[in-house]
Parts: C-alpha cells; structure tokens; sequence
C-alpha cells in the first residue's frame, strides 16, 4: 500500500466567527428571519455538525435540498424549527414531508393535492409555500 500523502486542503468550521457573522445579519437585517441553507450535508462541512450549532444561536429555519435530508435534519435541530425544501418535490413524497413537517415549494396542483391528502391522513396540517411562475423568463 502506497503511505499517505499529507493532507493539501481542508475547512474548518470557527463556531466563534458563525455567531459573529449571524450577529452581523441579525442587526443589519432585524426583523428579518436568518435561514441556515444545510444541504448536500451542510456543502460538506456536516449537517450534524452545523445545524445544531445554528440552533444553539438561535436559528430556527432551516433549508435542504430533499425530503430525505429534511427527515435526517429533523433529529438534529429543535421541534419548533422549521425546515424548507429547496428543491422540487414529487407526490409521491407527500407523506414523508407531511410526518416529518417539512414545509415543500409547491409549484404544481398535483403536489399541493398529495400533500394535503396526507397531512388529512396523518390527521395534521401541512405547510407549503406556493412557487408561481409569473411569466417573467430570464435568459
């Protein structure tokens, strides 16, 4: 076996400079909402590791990608936060983003149906926000 080279990159999370950066957009931006935008694993720095944090500065919204990592974020962050999916959601997910409470950018009827009929199943209510398109195309 070839020896290992040392390691030529890496990141390291400062939690002391995380708080003072949500600091910073909590008073340039008050009263706006701070969204930690955890997917693909937190861009790889480890959801595990940055979504708690966040929550222990007292950030209560989160976004991901999928309906899977919202169900894996979920466990690590408090009840009351709330989890957005950034990416597009099929019907057949409805469930799970309904149990799990996730909170999907609705962009079709179809969607916005499944969701509802399993939010009634699940003998919840869903939150959704609606994705419409105006028309507005950008090249």
């Amino acid at each position: 076996m070839p020896p290992s080279l040392p390691l030529r990159a890496w990141a390291e999370i400062d939690a002391g400079a995380l708080a003072h950066n949500i600091s910073l957009l909590r008073r340039r931006f008050a009263p706006a909402r701070i969204m930690a935008v955890v997917k693909a694993d937190a861009y790889g720095h480890g959801t595990a590791l940055i979504a708690p944090l966040c929550a222990e500065l007292g950030l209560r919204d989160f976004g991901v990608a999928t309906p899977l990592e919202g169900a894996a974020l979920r466990a690590l962050v408090p009840s009351d936060a709330a989890i957005y999916l950034l990416g597009p959601t099929f019907p057949e997910e409805a469930p799970s983003i309904a149990f799990h409470r996730l909170t999907p950018l609705l962009s079709s009827l179809e969607m916005g149906e499944a969701l509802s009929k399993a939010a009634r199943s699940q003998g919840i209510q869903a939150e959704a926000h609606l994705d419409i398109d105006t028309g507005i195309g950008r090249a």
